[in-house]
């Protein structure tokens, strides 16, 4: 069902369809959220060489369906989003592990960098949820 709708989704966008583009894309339906790359790794580990996942990855974070960032402990992840979208930062709650897109960064935001040759760009907020935080309140004022 998941390899069925990543094929779909890259031959939508006229990419080039391998077993591949097709097994890691899929990867990400069956793995919503933040995913290491050391994780991504060891479940492929007897399917694809790490050059291959590493390449493929790449690939889907330049077409924009990944994002990549390092977080705090400076690990590669990456995030997917169902379609291409525009930069936006992240945010991962140390509590739950849940990801969280914020609003896309404004216009005159990239204007400003213009002058930068940027090769990278990630943006990720780790701190706890509202979710969490109501969670922590109820817990304290039960006791």
């Amino acid at each position: 069902m998941c390899q069925e709708k990543a094929k779909t989704i890259l031959l939508k966008d006229k990419l080039r369809v391998s077993k591949a583009r097709i097994e890691l894309l899929a990867y990400f339906f069956d793995h919503p959220g933040l995913n290491d790359l050391g994780t991504i790794q060891c479940y492929f580990l007897n399917v694809f060489n790490r050059i291959t996942i590493y390449r493929t990855l790449n690939y889907f974070v330049e077409q924009g369906f990944l994002t990549k960032i390092h977080s705090a402990n400076g690990k590669a992840c990456y995030v997917f989003h169902h379609s291409p979208v525009a930069i936006h930062p992240h945010f991962r709650c140390s509590r739950c592990g849940a990801i969280h897109c914020f609003p896309e960064l404004p216009e005159d935001y990239f204007k400003q960098l213009k002058p930068f040759k940027i090769e990278t760009m990630s943006f990720l907020f780790e701190g706890v949820c509202e979710n969490c935080v109501n969670k922590q309140s109820n817990n304290n004022r039960e006791k």
